[in-house]
């Protein structure tokens, strides 16, 4: 059952927007849903969202879909080199290899809350757009403690450890606003749930 808890809801849907920011190739019925109303009702707590959403809304005007997909694919495909790897064993494993420690581990936690996912193509679960979606399905769900509990360790085993590099990585290497400013966005939202749960990172050495 959904969640009763307004303010669960209101992650559910940011996390699951953000799922779709960074796991999809985006097309034009996509930005034309973050430009007639998602960002417009997107709620700013602080100057930094709000900032963000202005910039946003500047870039969903000035920057074409193309531009957009070529920024996707030189920062999260590429056909070697990515510029911000969306997989975090890629940071926490000691070759930068995929399928890591980090993945197993995470894929565990998937399996213990029977969250399965069915992907276009085979892939590490550990992909940021991945753990989004999981945050999403997590506060939707129906039970307050319960989800605390989940979003606590998902964020401070799965999460924290490495996703600041990955943020990092965007906003230097980006060339649209438009991820550069949905970086900001969820590295604000994931903030606010760390202090609001009192979350504590798992301390993992990262490599990249």
């Amino acid at each position: 059952m959904m969640s009763d808890n307004p303010q669960f809801q209101e992650a559910a849907a940011i996390f699951g927007i953000l799922h779709n920011i960074w796991f999809a190739t985006p097309d034009q019925a996509f930005l034309n849903s973050l430009n007639q109303g998602v960002i417009e009702s997107w709620p700013a707590h602080n100057d930094i969202e709000s900032n963000a959403l202005n910039t946003l809304k500047q870039s969903l005007k000035s920057e074409s879909l193309k531009t957009i997909k070529a920024d996707h694919f030189r920062l999260f495909v590429g056909a070697h080199k990515k510029l911000a790897y969306p997989w975090g064993s890629v940071y926490t494993d000691p070759e930068g290899l995929m399928y890591g420690d980090t993945t197993q581990a995470f894929e565990a936690f998937c399996h213990d809350h029977r969250i399965e996912f069915k992907l276009p193509y085979r892939q590490p679960l550990d992909h940021i757009g991945i753990i989004m979606a999981t945050l999403s399905r997590l506060f939707a769900q129906e039970g307050t403690s319960q989800v605390e509990d989940a979003v606590k360790e998902l964020l401070g085993d799965h999460l924290l450890p490495w996703v600041e590099r990955f943020m990092m990585s965007v906003e230097l290497n980006a060339n649209t606003e438009f991820y550069r400013g949905f970086s900001i966005l969820m590295r604000e939202q994931i903030t606010y749930w760390e202090h609001r749960f009192q979350v504590k990172a798992k301390e993992i050495k990262l490599f990249r």
